[in-house]
């Protein structure tokens, strides 16, 4: 690594656990919160809908907007389409970032406290601002995957749910 570890990653020892070959492979964390920006040079390598063998992304089964978008979705930066992963506020990212982010390819160093799992995300809060409603249906879409604007019964796959769930609530 060509920089010092964050200091949460030093605090809690997680080098010593990668010294020992834990590094969260094989695992899936599933992260709601304001969305996340998928091709963050530090978080698209380990995004579940990323395939670097062909440079193209699926974001089906691996992304769930609980808002669906609007004009003032593509003012905060996101695109009308809401089986594009977007982030409106930047908290998302930064999470995600956390548990997974890696920037040792950017000349940087890994961030998160796990840099070889993987992540699907789902954007529960929109500006900042979640209900009960977008919370549940985030944690549904994790509970089995399914596609934007999909039946959640009949398209779901539990089979591609996460391992782990980390959530972020704000409510007015």
């Amino acid at each position: 690594m060509s920089q010092a570890l964050p200091y949460g990653l030093t605090y809690t020892h997680a080098d010593q656990l990668w010294a020992q070959g834990i590094k969260g492979q094989g695992i899936v964390v599933g992260g709601q919160d304001t969305g996340v920006q998928w091709d963050h040079p530090a978080l698209r390598a380990a995004y579940r809908g990323w395939d670097a063998n062909t440079s193209t992304a699926t974001h089906v089964y691996n992304w769930f907007d609980a808002f669906g978008r609007d004009g003032d979705d593509v003012l905060r930066g996101c695109s009308l389409d809401p089986q594009v992963p977007c982030d409106d506020n930047g908290h998302g990212t930064h999470t995600v970032g956390t548990m997974v982010g890696d920037a040792t390819g950017d000349s940087g160093t890994i961030l998160g406290m796990a840099p070889e799992a993987r992540w699907i995300a789902c954007r529960n809060m929109r500006n900042n601002v979640g209900n009960p409603a977008s919370y549940t249906t985030c944690f549904e879409f994790f509970l089995a995957p399914y596609p934007q604007g999909g039946n959640p019964l009949t398209d779901g796959k539990p089979e591609l749910g996460p391992q782990i769930i980390n959530n972020s609530w704000g409510c007015p």
